[in-house]
C-alpha cells in the first residue's frame, strides 16, 4: 500500500460522498483508512457494496492486519464454516455459555432479531457465520456492523483489564511473562489474561463449596440464597435452572468482583441443620406434659373447651398456655423462618408448603407444633405468610394478596378441561402464583363429575349444557335412543344419579330449548335470527284479520323474507316467537292474540260470520289448512254443521223451533234402538216431519245427520251415517253389516247386497263388499258367502293349498291365475267342492300366501287374482302382462290383437275384452314390433 497516496488524488473527483466521508473523519491518505471505515460509510449513506468495491479498486485499498487489532481479516467470508469464533480467534466457548445476548450492547433491533431467531448466549452467537446470520429475517449489513462492533469493544474491554491478585496466583515464570506481555501491549495474551482471571475467581469459589451437603448439589441456588442471606435480592436474576454446584462457574462468569466474605457466609450457612433445628426448638420449648399434650391437641383442631373438658381447666385456661407457648416461640421466629425456607429450598422453591411436606421431614409431632405456630405468628418477612384458609405457608415473594379481586371474574361453573388453562391464565395475569390459586381455587370450588363449580349444579344447568355441548343438531324429544343418550351423558359428566324419566327430560328440554323441527330442540346458543326479521313477522301478525293464526300459515305467507335464515320451517319460526318473547299467547300449533280466543273459536267465528261455508272457502281464508285441520276443528266446534258434501253451515242459519225438539227426539227413541243409517232416517222424516225438513233447507241424508247431530248431540250416538241409542264407538259401515250377518252361517251375494240397501249401507263396488266381509265369510262359488268354519275349513287345508299354489307357480315360470288352476285333485276334500273362488278366498286366509295382483274388471263373477313369484313382486299388472307377453311373443310371435286376447283369456288374464292399455294397435307396439 502506498502511504503518501491523498486520497482526492486517487478518486480524481469521483465518488464526492465518499470525500466527505473522509474529510468528516480527519481522514486525508489512503494508508489512514481501515475496514471499518468502509462499513461506517456504506451504513451513513446506504450504498450498496459493489459501489464501495469500486471505491477499493480505484484507491488500490489492501486491507492487512494491524497489530493492535484481534485478528488478521476484516471482513468475514461467506463460507459457514468461517464463524464469528474464528473471526475473533477465540478457542473455547465455555466462559461464554453463560454470557446473555441481553447483557451486551447491541442495539435495539439487533437484540431483537436475536432473541426471535433462538439466540440467547454469546457462545450461540459466536458460532454462527456471516452467511448464517444474513439469512435471518430483516437483519441487513447494519446489523451485522452493530454485532462486530460491539463485539470488538466488548473483547477488548476485557483484554484492558489485568488483576493483580490473579498474577499473584499465577506461576513466577508465567507471572514474569504475563508482566511483560501486558506492557508491550501485546493483544494475543489479553484473552489468556482474562481467562485466567475467571480461572482464578471460579477457583476461589469453587473451593468454598467443597463441603456443600451432596442432597443440595442439584438443587436450585436462588432459594438457598433466599434462605441464607437477608439481602439475596439479586437471586431474582439468577437463571431460574442454576444449580448450587453450577453457581461457582456462574459467579465468576458474571460478577467482577465477587464479595468472597459474603459467599464464604453462605457456604457456612448452607450448613445448618434445619431437622435438628426444628426438633430441638418443638421439644425445649414446653414446661410441663400437660402444656405438650394442650398444644399438640390445639394443633390437631380440638377446641378449647374440649380440651378445658379433658384436664378440667377452663377455656381461658387452655387459651393461657397456648398463648405462653406462642410467647416462648416468638423467641425462635427467625430459625423458624430459616427452617421453612430451607424446606422450600429443597421442594425446589414450591410456593406452598403443605403440613403434609413438613411431615416428609420432621415427622408428625415436631410438624404439628411448627404448623400450630405459624399459623399464630408474623414472621416479619413480606416474602412468607401462613394462609390460614389452606392451612399452608405460602411464599409469594412481596405479591398483593387480593383473593376477592381474584376470583371475583371466575365463572360459576368450569368444565374440568377448562380449569387449569382457566388458573393458569389468571395467575398470569396477576402475577400471582399460580400453585396457591389452584389450592385456593380447590377451596373456593366443589366437584361435580367433570365441573368445578361453586354453589350447587342445578338439574337445570346440567340439562342445558348437554343439550348444547351433546346435541348440537338437536335433541328429538319423545325418542328413546335420544333420551338414552341424555340420560347417559348427564351421568358421564355430572354423576347424576337423579332417576329422571324421559317425560321429566323431554320436559326440562321443552322449556330451556328452542323448537327447530318436529319435536326437535336446540341450544338457544346456536340460534342468530335478525330482530328486523322478527319485527316483520310481528307487523304480519298484528295486521291479520284473524285473531288465533297457524305458525304454518305464518310462515307460507313470509317465506320469502325468511330465505338465507335459520327459519327453514314453521316450527322454527315457532321457536323464535318464543325465544324473542313476542307478545302473544303461544299453544302447540297456532299462536293467539287474545288468550281466550282459541283456534276453534276463530273457525267457529268464521263459519258464523259467512254462514255456510264450503271446504275450499275454508282453505283460502286459513292458509296451512288440511282437511284432517277441518275435520278436527269441526268436531271440537259444536254450532258447526258439517252436511257431508264438503260444506259447512254454521247453527245460526237454522231455523230451529221450540216444538221441533220434543217429537223428533221421541221419534228417534223408537227408531233407533238399534243403529239406524241417516240414509233411512231421511225418508222417514220427509213422511213425517216435512215441514221442519223445508224450513231448514235438509236437502240430503248428510245434512240430516248433522241437524240432528247438533240437536241431541247429549241424547243419543253419532257415527256417520248412524244414530242409535247404544254406544256407536268408532262405528262404520263394515261393523254394521257384520252385526246384522252375525247370526248367518251362509249368505247369497245378492241378499247381502239388498240388506245393504235396506239399511243404507253404502259401498264402491261388489268386489269391495264381498272383501269386506272376510275373513268371516269365505266365497265357496260364482253366488254364495259361507263362514270358513262351517265347511270344514283348517289350517291344515290352508296351508295345503299354499303349498299346491307355490308349486304351480314355479311349474307355470313364475305365475298361476286362480282361474286357470286344475289340480283340485291333489287338495284336502271338504264339504263342497273346489273352485277357482273358493281357492282365491282360502288363501287370503293363509299369512304365508305367495304375492298376488288383481286383474282390472268390473265383473264378480270372473276369479280375478294372480299369484306371482318373488321375480314378480315389484310389478304392477301392466308391466307384469308386458313381461308375461313378451316372453311368449319371444317363444311364438303373436300375429294378431285377437291372438293376444284369446291367449290371455285361456290363461284367466282377462274376462271379456282386452284390457285398455292394449287396445288400438298398442300391443305390438309395446312388444317392440
Amino acid at each position: 500500500m502506498l502511504a503518501s497516496v491523498f486520497i482526492e488524488e486517487k478518486l480524481s473527483g469521483q465518488y464526492k460522498s465518499f470525500l466527505n466521508y473522509c474529510q468528516e473523519a480527519g481522514k486525508r491518505t489512503v494508508d489512514e483508512l481501515d475496514r471499518e471505515d468502509f462499513i461506517a460509510y456504506r451504513s451513513e449513506y446506504a450504498v450498496s457494496r459493489e459501489h464501495v468495491e469500486q471505491i477499493k479498486k480505484l484507491l488500490d485499498f489492501q486491507e492487512q492486519k494491524l497489530a493492535e487489532e484481534i485478528s488478521p481479516p476484516q471482513n468475514i467470508s461467506d463460507e459457514p464454516e468461517d464463524s464469528l469464533q474464528n473471526y475473533f480467534c477465540i478457542g473455547d466457548l465455555t466462559l461464554y455459555e453463560s454470557v446473555l445476548i441481553a447483557d451486551l450492547d447491541f442495539n435495539g433491533r439487533v437484540k431483537n432479531r436475536l432473541k426471535f431467531n433462538g439466540y440467547k448466549t454469546l457462545a450461540e452467537l459466536l458460532r454462527s457465520s456471516r452467511q448464517k446470520l444474513s439469512g435471518l429475517r430483516s437483519f441487513g449489513q447494519g446489523s451485522f456492523d452493530n454485532i462486530l462492533k460491539t463485539l470488538k469493544n466488548f473483547f477488548d474491554s476485557r483484554r484492558k483489564k489485568i488483576s493483580a491478585e490473579t498474577l499473584r496466583l499465577a506461576y513466577e515464570d508465567l507471572d514474569e511473562f504475563l508482566r511483560d506481555a501486558a506492557l508491550s501491549h501485546d493483544p494475543q495474551i489479553y484473552l489468556l489474561i482474562a481467562a485466567f482471571e475467571k480461572f482464578s475467581d471460579y477457583v476461589t469459589m469453587k473451593n468454598s463449596f467443597d463441603d456443600l451437603p451432596d442432597e443440595f448439589r442439584d438443587k436450585r441456588a436462588r432459594y438457598f440464597l433466599l434462605a441464607c442471606m437477608e439481602d439475596a435480592d439479586f437471586s431474582d436474576d439468577l437463571p431460574a435452572d442454576l444449580t448450587l454446584a453450577n453457581l461457582p462457574a456462574y459467579l465468576a462468569e458474571n460478577f467482577s468482583a465477587p464479595d468472597m466474605r459474603k459467599l464464604h457466609n453462605f457456604t457456612k450457612e448452607l450448613q445448618f441443620d434445619f431437622i435438628a433445628c426444628a426438633k430441638n426448638i418443638s421439644v425445649g420449648l414446653f414446661k410441663s406434659e400437660r402444656e405438650f399434650n394442650v398444644v399438640r391437641r390445639r394443633a390437631k383442631g380440638a377446641t378449647l373447651e374440649e380440651i378445658g373438658k379433658i384436664f378440667g381447666v377452663t377455656r381461658e385456661r387452655v387459651r393461657q398456655i397456648e398463648k405462653n407457648f406462642v410467647g416462648r416461640f416468638m423467641k425462635h421466629r427467625k430459625s423458624a423462618r430459616k427452617i421453612f425456607y430451607f424446606l422450600r429450598a429443597l421442594l425446589e422453591g414450591r410456593t406452598i408448603l403443605t403440613l403434609d411436606d413438613a411431615k416428609n421431614f420432621f415427622g408428625e409431632e415436631v410438624s404439628e407444633i411448627l404448623w400450630f405456630f405459624a399459623a399464630r405468628t408474623d414472621f416479619g418477612d413480606d416474602r412468607l405468610r401462613f394462609d390460614k384458609g389452606i392451612n399452608s405457608l405460602v411464599f409469594h415473594d412481596g405479591i398483593a394478596l387480593d383473593e376477592i379481586e381474584l376470583t371475583a371474574n371466575l365463572p360459576d361453573i368450569i368444565e374440568e378441561k377448562f380449569f387449569d388453562d382457566v388458573t393458569e391464565t389468571l395467575a398470569r395475569e396477576k402475577n400471582y402464583p399460580v400453585e396457591l390459586l389452584r389450592l385456593k381455587l380447590s377451596k373456593i370450588y366443589k366437584r361435580s363429575g367433570k365441573f368445578f363449580h361453586r354453589g350447587r349444579l342445578t338439574l337445570t344447568f346440567e340439562c342445558s349444557y348437554v343439550l348444547k355441548e351433546r346435541f348440537p343438531n338437536g335433541y328429538k324429544i319423545a325418542d328413546e335412543t335420544f333420551y338414552l343418550r341424555f340420560v347417559r351423558y348427564l351421568q358421564e359428566l355430572f354423576n347424576e344419579k337423579t332417576p329422571l324419566t324421559q317425560r321429566n327430560v323431554d320436559a326440562k328440554i321443552g322449556i330451556m330449548g328452542f323448537l327447530c323441527g318436529r319435536g326437535k330442540y336446540i341450544h338457544p346458543d346456536f340460534v342468530h335470527i335478525s330482530s328486523n326479521i322478527m319485527e316483520r313477522v310481528k307487523n304480519f301478525i298484528d295486521s291479520s284479520d284473524c285473531t288465533a293464526i297457524f305458525y304454518k300459515e305464518i310462515f307460507e305467507s313470509l317465506k320469502n323474507i325468511f330465505v338465507g335464515t335459520q327459519i327453514t320451517n314453521h316450527y322454527f319460526l315457532q321457536g323464535a316467537i318464543k325465544f324473542f318473547k313476542l307478545p302473544y299467547t303461544l299453544r302447540k300449533d297456532y299462536l293467539t292474540k287474545a288468550s281466550e280466543i282459541d283456534m276453534g273459536k276463530e273457525f267457529d267465528n268464521f263459519v258464523a260470520e259467512r254462514g255456510e261455508v264450503s271446504v275450499q272457502e275454508i282453505k283460502e281464508n286459513f292458509v296451512s289448512f288440511k282437511d284432517f285441520n277441518i275435520a278436527f276443528l269441526a268436531g271440537r266446534c259444536p254450532e258447526i254443521i258439517r252436511d257431508g258434501l264438503g260444506n259447512f253451515i254454521h247453527a245460526s242459519q237454522l231455523n230451529l223451533r221450540e216444538e221441533d225438539f220434543e217429537p223428533i227426539k221421541n221419534f228417534l227413541c223408537q227408531n233407533c234402538s238399534k243403529p239406524v243409517n241417516s240414509r233411512i232416517l231421511f225418508d222417514l222424516f220427509f213422511e213425517r216431519f216435512s215441514e221442519f225438513m223445508t224450513r231448514n233447507d235438509i236437502q240430503s241424508h248428510r245434512k240430516l245427520f248433522g241437524v240432528l247431530q247438533y240437536m241431541f248431540q247429549d241424547k243419543f250416538n253419532f257415527s256417520r251415517p248412524f244414530i242409535s241409542t247404544i254406544d256407536l264407538k268408532n262405528f262404520s259401515n263394515k261393523k254394521f253389516l257384520r252385526r246384522l250377518l252375525e247370526d248367518t252361517d251362509e249368505i247369497e251375494i245378492e241378499d247381502v247386497v239388498a240388506i245393504c240397501e235396506e239399511n243404507g249401507i253404502h259401498y264402491v263396488s261388489r268386489a269391495c263388499l264381498i272383501e269386506s266381509l272376510r275373513p268371516e265369510f269365505v266365497r265357496v262359488d260364482e253366488f254364495v258367502l259361507m263362514r270358513p268354519e262351517s265347511i270344514g275349513v283348517t289350517d291344515e287345508i290352508i296351508s295345503a293349498v299354499v303349498e299346491d299354489i307355490k308349486s304351480a307357480i314355479e311349474r307355470n315360470g313364475g305365475w298361476q291365475t286362480a282361474q286357470t288352476f286344475e289340480d283340485y285333485e291333489w287338495l284336502p276334500q271338504m264339504e263342497i267342492p273346489w273352485n277357482s273362488f273358493l281357492l282365491e278366498s282360502l288363501l287370503s286366509l293363509a299369512d304365508d300366501a305367495p304375492c298376488s295382483l288383481k286383474i282390472p274388471s268390473t265383473s264378480t263373477n270372473f276369479s280375478s287374482t294372480v299369484f306371482l313369484a318373488e321375480e314378480f313382486v315389484e310389478d304392477d299388472f301392466q308391466s307384469f302382462l308386458l313381461k308375461i307377453l313378451s316372453a311368449e311373443h319371444g317363444k311364438e310371435p303373436f300375429l294378431s290383437k285377437k291372438e293376444i286376447f284369446n291367449w290371455l283369456k285361456s290363461q284367466g288374464l282377462c274376462n271379456k275384452k282386452l284390457p285398455k292399455f292394449l287396445e288400438g294397435g298398442r300391443a305390438f307396439e309395446l312388444l317392440g314390433e
